[in-house]
Parts: structure tokens; C-alpha cells; sequence
């Protein structure tokens, strides 16, 4: 009788906030392996959470994988305050469109 053994993997799990950031982080993962390095796959879990797990065919250089996540979260923090700061409009007062303001008076 033939057996078939399924090889051990190097698994990691980590949590991520939304589906956008975790297909986000599933693409640079993604990227970052060649074929047959890792097998990737992102999952929505309770209360709406996303979670990623890599299975990795041979043990991952973690502080390489660490400074890419790390990379991307910062990433992500800038886009966030830069689109917060699009969105706060600055303040208007009356003295703006007063006619010396304008240099009509």
C-alpha cells in the first residue's frame, strides 16, 4: 500500500482591520514569494475582522516578512492621515470675504 505524506509548513497568522487591507497585504505577500514559497489566504472571521494565513514551505525569514508588514502599515497610517486632512475643511470667518480682504476697499 502507497502512502501519501502531506510535507510539514511554516504557518503564520495575524489579524487585519478590513477586507481592503487584508486583500491589500494578500497582494504584497503575494508579490513578495515566488511560486510555491507560500500559500496565502485572507478570511473574514467574527464580528467582521479579517485574518491572514500564510503556509510556508520552508521557515520564512520573519524579520524580512515583519519589515514588509511594518512598510505597508505605515503606509497605510499616511493615507489615512492624509486623506483626514482632506477631508477637514479649513475654517471660514467673515473677515474673508469682507471688501478689504479682497482689496476692494
Amino acid at each position: 500500500m502507497t502512502s501519501t505524506l502531506t510535507p510539514s509548513t511554516h504557518r503564520a497568522n495575524f489579524a487585519i482591520g478590513s477586507e481592503v487591507t487584508a486583500k491589500r497585504v494578500v497582494d504584497l505577500l503575494t508579490e513578495s514569494f515566488f511560486e510555491g514559497q507560500a500559500a496565502i489566504a485572507a478570511f473574514e472571521g467574527p464580528g467582521g475582522r479579517w485574518g491572514i494565513t500564510v503556509h510556508f514551505a520552508d521557515p520564512p525569514d520573519q524579520a524580512a516578512i515583519r519589515e514588509l508588514l511594518d512598510k505597508e502599515h505605515a503606509q497605510e497610517d499616511a493615507a489615512r492621515a492624509w486623506a483626514a486632512g482632506q477631508n477637514q475643511a479649513a475654517p471660514v470667518t467673515t473677515d474673508a470675504f469682507a471688501p478689504s480682504a479682497m482689496g476692494n476697499g
